[in-house]
């Protein structure tokens, strides 16, 4: 039944493929919003294994973007800097690809880390469009994070996505930066820059999807974007934030009770005449 679920672009004849793009119109607002279609699209999204090549070939034939208005104006894109080698739209369809890669465990010797995460997602739709529209806002122009929001939040409403997995997918859109930075330009060793990253990501759903998101992000950028540093960097962040989220060391009910014992541990190993010292000092604490 899977196998029927993927668009067979490759198995149409020249003919056939010019009557799909002479019919584009008929994909208008109304077919757009049908439940059918929007629920036909959810089941591609579900099985990311074949989905890239599936985008890839709706892409060529203007389908995605007939179906997609908001991808549309990715369509041939530039992106005029040093690092990325593709258009927007082939960019973002590559980064889709790279999550099927994982799922199919074609990186399971190189990344092992992001391979289990990628197979263990429970809902793979939401980090395959969030894959897809991370990048929505640039067919806007500059300030592209923030005006990707509003777009990826009603594509997702149009599509079926449940309110919750819509605040997913915003999440997903406005934070698809801020990994990247933090594991590249950041210390990773400072506890409390690790402690304030997982407060941004909120639990370890959430972290499970960035991850997969920035891992793809960057490997759609050009075949050398993601060195084995670099990926053992995010490794290495995703890894200590996954542990203090499974603690929940940001949190102030845990920090009350922790606060006290460190106290009292601090009082021990200075000795007694110290500890109105050590009183003050964590009185002064935040």
């Amino acid at each position: 039944a899977a196998r029927h679920l993927r668009w067979e672009a490759d198995l149409l004849d020249d003919t056939a493929r010019r009557k799909v793009e002479e019919n584009l119109f008929r994909i208008d607002d109304a077919y757009r919003g049908s439940e059918k279609a929007a629920s036909f699209f959810l089941k591609l999204l579900r099985r990311p294994e074949e989905l890239g090549k599936t985008l890839e070939k709706m892409n060529e034939h203007r389908v995605l973007g007939a179906f997609l208005p908001e991808f549309e104006k990715l369509h041939w894109r530039v992106q005029h800097d040093v690092y990325h080698l593709y258009t927007v739209d082939a960019h973002s369809i590559i980064a889709v690809k790279e999550l099927g890669k994982l799922r199919r465990g074609e990186y399971a010797k190189g990344f092992p880390t992001f391979t289990q995460v990628a197979r263990d997602l429970k809902r793979p739709e939401v980090v395959a469009f969030g894959i897809l529209y991370h990048d929505i806002g640039k067919g806007e122009g500059r300030g592209h994070v923030e005006k990707g929001a509003p777009l990826i939040r009603a594509a997702g409403a149009r599509l079926g996505f449940t309110p919750e997995e819509i605040d997913s997918l915003e999440f997903l859109e406005r934070s698809h930066l801020i990994m990247t930075h933090v594991a590249f330009r950041r210390d990773l060793e400072d506890q409390n820059l690790i402690i304030q990253f997982a407060r941004s990501v909120l639990n370890l759903e959430q972290l499970d999807r960035l991850s997969l998101l920035t891992f793809c992000d960057v490997k759609g950028v050009n075949p050398e974007a993601m060195t084995h540093w670099k990926a053992s960097l995010l490794e290495y962040l995703y890894l200590k934030t996954r542990e203090v989220l499974r603690k929940g060391e940001f949190a102030p009910q845990k920090l009350s009770l922790l606060m006290p014992k460190l106290k009292k541990e601090v009082v021990g190993l200075l000795g007694k005449e110290k500890a109105a010292e050590a009183d003050d000092f964590f009185r002064s604490l935040p």
